[in-house]
Parts: C-alpha cells; sequence; structure tokens
C-alpha cells in the first residue's frame, strides 16, 4: 500500500511569489465565477499556497478526468526505458485476435507514437459511444476507419489514451496501475483512491483516475524536475522532452492556449508551459521558465479564464529570488483561503416558510432527474430528503446552515439547506469526490411545491446526466 508523501512547504515570499499576486489570482478567479474547488501554487519544489473552497478539502480525493492521460503515458515512458516496447512500434503488433478481417494500411501504419500525440488518423474518439454500451471498444477502435494519414492530424481521442494502457499491460503483464504502483505511486506517495475500469476489465487509459490535488502535483513536480525525485532518477529526460516538445499542430492562434500544440497525453501552452488537463478545468500547468506549478481541481467550462488567472497574475509577480517577508500581506491570504466557500450559491438568507408539508409525500410529475416521489423531514439540524425513481429509493441529508458529509468514496456527499430571500428552499449537494453538485430549489405552487432540479455540469458516460429540470409535486 502505498504511504503518502506530504510535499514541503514555503510563504509565498519565500517562494519568490508576493502573497498579493496570489490574492489578485483568487480575485480572477472569483471575478470569473468560476467553480474551483482547489488550487496548489508550487515554486522551487514547495507549496507556496494552497486552498480549497468548502466543502471540498485537502484530503479529499477528486476524479481528475484526462489527467490521466498523463499518467498512462509516463507508464509508457517507463515501459520504453525497461525495453519492454518501443514508440515507433505498430499497435496492430499488439491487438492479433481483435484485427478487423481487412486491416487497412492506415490502421496497419498506426504507431505507439500516433496513439501518444492524439494522431491517429482518426476524426474523434472512436470508442465512447461502444464504452457506454458495454461493447468491444478495442474492436471498435480498430474497425472504425481512418481518414487521415496516422501522424499527420490531431484529434482528440480517449481511445487512443485507453489503447495505451492496454498495450502497457499485455508487455508487463501487469495491470496499469501495479505496473505504476513501484515505478511512480510509491516514491512519490500518490495514492490511488479511484480508477475507473472499463468493459472487458482494462482500467481507463483517458479518464479513469480520483485522486488528491497534492498527488496530482506530485506528477507535475516530477515533469518540472525533469524525471528525478529526490535525487533518484525516475523518469528518462528524453521523455520529459518529447513529452512537453510539439508532437502535433493543433491550431494556429498563438494567443489561445488550446491551439499551441499537442505533446505526448499533454497540452502545450503559451509561455513556454505544458499542461496535464482534465474535463471541467482540471489542471496542471507546468511552467519550467520560472520553476513553478499551479494546479487545480474544479467544475467548471472556464479553462481558458482560468489559465489567464495564472498568465496575468502570478507570473508577472514572480522574482527569481525569495522576497522579503510580508506578514501582514501573508496574513491577509491565509485569511482569505481560510473563508473560501461555496456555499454563496444558496443564495442570501431569508426566513423559514411554511409550505412545505413535513413527513408528507409529494408525487412528482416526469423529469430529468428520473425522481418519482419526494419527502422531507426536518431534523434538529438537518433537512433530509426522501427519494424514491426507478432505481428505488435514496436518501439526501443537508445541514440547516452547515455543511453535513454521509456516504462513502465515490459516493461521498456534502449537503447544506438555507431558506433564501426570495422564500425558496435551497438544497444544494456536492458528491465530493467529483466536481458534481445537485441544486434543488423548492417554492411554494399552487396544488403543492415546484422544484428546480439542476446539476452544476453533467457527464453521462458514467452516470452524472443533465437534470436541469422543473416539476410539480403535489400531495
Amino acid at each position: 500500500m502505498t504511504s503518502s508523501i506530504r510535499l514541503p512547504r514555503s510563504t509565498p515570499e519565500q517562494a519568490g511569489i508576493p502573497s498579493q499576486a496570489i490574492s489578485a489570482f483568487l480575485d480572477a478567479l472569483k471575478r470569473d465565477a468560476l467553480e474551483i474547488h482547489g488550487f496548489m501554487v508550487i515554486r522551487n519544489g514547495s507549496v507556496a499556497a494552497e486552498g480549497w473552497w468548502e466543502p471540498y478539502s485537502a484530503e479529499l480525493p477528486h476524479l481528475i478526468f484526462s489527467i490521466t492521460k498523463s499518467f498512462t503515458s509516463t507508464a509508457v515512458g517507463l515501459a520504453v526505458q525497461e525495453g519492454l516496447l518501443q514508440i515507433d512500434d505498430k499497435v496492430v503488433s499488439y491487438f492479433p485476435d481483435e484485427l478487423p478481417a481487412e486491416p487497412s494500411e492506415r490502421l496497419l501504419a498506426m504507431t505507439i507514437h500516433d496513439l501518444l500525440a492524439m494522431a491517429t488518423g482518426h476524426t474523434g474518439d472512436p470508442t465512447e459511444e461502444t464504452i457506454a454500451q458495454g461493447g468491444d471498444w478495442i474492436r471498435k477502435f480498430l474497425e472504425t476507419p481512418i481518414p487521415y494519414e496516422p501522424g499527420t492530424h490531431f484529434a482528440y481521442n480517449s481511445g487512443a489514451s485507453h489503447m495505451l494502457g492496454v498495450i502497457v499491460e499485455r508487455v508487463s503483464g501487469q495491470s496499469l496501475q501495479a505496473f505504476l504502483a513501484p515505478r511512480l505511486l510509491e516514491p512519490l506517495g500518490i495514492e490511488v483512491a479511484e480508477w475507473a475500469i472499463l468493459p472487458g476489465g482494462y482500467p481507463a487509459g483517458g479518464f479513469g483516475m480520483c485522486i488528491k490535488l497534492e498527488d496530482v502535483a506530485k506528477l507535475g513536480l516530477l515533469y518540472l524536475q525533469r524525471g528525478n525525485w529526490n535525487g533518484q532518477r525516475l523518469l528518462a529526460e528524453s521523455w520529459i522532452d518529447a513529452s512537453s516538445a510539439l508532437q502535433v499542430s493543433n491550431g494556429t492562434d498563438p494567443n489561445n492556449d488550446w491551439e499551441t500544440g499537442y505533446g505526448y497525453q499533454l497540452w502545450r501552452c503559451r509561455f513556454d508551459a505544458y499542461r496535464f488537463s482534465g474535463l471541467y478545468s482540471q489542471k496542471c500547468i507546468i511552467i519550467p521558465s520560472h520553476n513553478m506549478l499551479v494546479a487545480l481541481n474544479a467544475a467548471d467550462w472556464g479553462e481558458q479564464k482560468a489559465l489567464n488567472a495564472v498568465w496575468e497574475h502570478l507570473l508577472p509577480a514572480i522574482s527569481e529570488d525569495s522576497l522579503p517577508a510580508d506578514e501582514e500581506a501573508h496574513q491577509e491570504l491565509l485569511d482569505r483561503i481560510a473563508e473560501l466557500t461555496l456555499s454563496v450559491r444558496l443564495g442570501e438568507a431569508g426566513v423559514k416558510q411554511n409550505y412545505i408539508e413535513y413527513g408528507t409525500n409529494y408525487q412528482l410529475e416526469p423529469n430529468l432527474a428520473g425522481w418519482e416521489t419526494i419527502q422531507l423531514t426536518e431534523h434538529e439540524d438537518r433537512i433530509v430528503a426522501s427519494v424514491t425513481g426507478k432505481d428505488g429509493g435514496q436518501q439526501y441529508a443537508y445541514g440547516i446552515d452547515q455543511w453535513v458529509y454521509a456516504g462513502e468514496r465515490l459516493k461521498s456527499t456534502a449537503g447544506r439547506a438555507q431558506w433564501n430571500a426570495a422564500g425558496e428552499l435551497k438544497l444544494v449537494q456536492h458528491e465530493v469526490w467529483t466536481p458534481f453538485s445537485r441544486t434543488v430549489t423548492i417554492r411554494k405552487a399552487e396544488g403543492g411545491i415546484a422544484l428546480h432540479i439542476r446539476r452544476n455540469v453533467s457527464w453521462p458516460l458514467f452516470g452524472w446526466k443533465d437534470e436541469d429540470d422543473t416539476v410539480l409535486g403535489t400531495i
């Protein structure tokens, strides 16, 4: 079992970053209304600043989506340096039993390099629909037509990442996580809370990991330190260079961080930086020129805005050397970080209303959430919603003016209830190992109550569907 390793800490000034610059960075995130769950700024090997928006915390793992791809590509790099494979190997050589009857010339030409660079020749991901249906996604990947010559056309493709993970498993005779354990996870003290398994028993090489933000930062720090960790070389410098280099073009706008090129399962950025990147702004931004990285967990589509906050407020303020201590500014920053919270979505507090009949079942109209009935009960410190639907019954707990935690692992939740100034009951619940949350707004309606049910973001592939709906509930 992996033992957790905590990175060293410093003040921003010791790391050559003014505390005011961190505050300006937080100001930008707030101004742009980004839903950030946690951030870490690491410079010269030490954590200079970090914070989490309640109910998220440093101790909670978080789904990292496509940052998983960078762990998978690191596994490929480790396999390369051990002589288990080469990047110019043909992909088909690892799948002799899954090939179509008449493989195309482009499929026969595809290499591991093409998988790494998202340059398989496909126009998108050929596996996602098959994965959702529980089918044979390996065969689907190999059978899908390839319109472009491999190596010449960029198309973001998690199927390529999954294939890389399978190849590592086949050449090593181990699961991807077991292969990484002694080579990466244990030396860095990275604890994998969850890693999704795809149909066929293979790991999701493109989006399946759930780990703490500090553990994401450790992989970034390994890359920033060019493969060295505590004086030991874990990953070849040549792999760091190849991974972070421009392997395939993905656009022409030099001011857009999504068009500055792609490396090996990571995105290049402006300012000669690069990033591990996952859905809804999971980020590990590695900036070699400043010996710095910034890691984020979030639930937001505004990825470019988050990157701009780094470029505009952190980079210009960095000093090559340590700065004089600024105790007042540092304490103001610490006080601000201690007050970070997502409870603002509850709205302005109001007075409790009496139109809800507690302990009574309300029958709900058909809705996207699939809820059929709801019953609310109020206890001393919480409101409990008992919901029935096609998947059976569920209970959700919401602390009154406080977060109440419940559940385990990916089902872990934090709920909070509040009457707002409009006379509505707001019920907010975050699934705190994930970016997902659900807000239920209840108001008085003719014949009963009206519920507005809404998720902040959705990911139907693994069950977090869009639920934005307004529904009438009657006794």
